[in-house]
């Protein structure tokens, strides 16, 4: 199965614990050389020290849809895309809809062998408990803007 990895230097708004681009290819790196079957084609990166920095998570997501690959790995859905509605609509929305794979490292998940009501499911508990913990960017900004 072609996969491909995405990592990011920035984790969603208010996420505690900070993983390091090289800490999250490891961890994909150790997940990989358990699971024979994966075939690393091509690792995304936003390296940027920006919150908004999202030019590889929209090119990977870009050859998602052309079916450049199966299959994408990440340590933490905190470490996917700018922030949940992003990585959401992305991932869930638009790749995992057209049979692109999505196995999250640190959460578990594995869309390979899981059912669409467990793909479903998790999103919506990521959804409820983002809403709680206010993990969209900008949220502070947008307060602040409008009192």
């Amino acid at each position: 199965m072609k996969c491909v990895s995405y990592t990011r230097t920035l984790p969603w708004k208010n996420h505690q614990s900070e993983l390091t681009i090289a800490e999250q290819n490891q961890r994909i790196a150790a997940y990989l050389a358990e699971h024979k079957e994966l075939d690393l084609q091509k690792k995304y990166s936003d390296r940027k020290n920006d919150e908004k920095a999202r030019t590889a998570f929209d090119q990977m997501t870009n050859d998602g849809v052309e079916r450049k690959f199966d299959c994408i790995i990440v340590a933490s859905m905190y470490y996917c895309g700018l922030d949940f509605p992003a990585a959401r609509q992305a991932i869930e929305e638009t790749l995992y809809a057209a049979g692109i794979d999505l196995i999250v490292l640190d959460e578990g998940l594995d869309t390979r062998t899981a059912s669409r009501k467990e793909v479903e499911d998790y999103f919506e508990a990521n959804a409820v408990r983002c809403t709680q913990k206010s993990c969209l960017r900008g949220e502070e900004n947008k307060a602040r803007d409008s009192g």
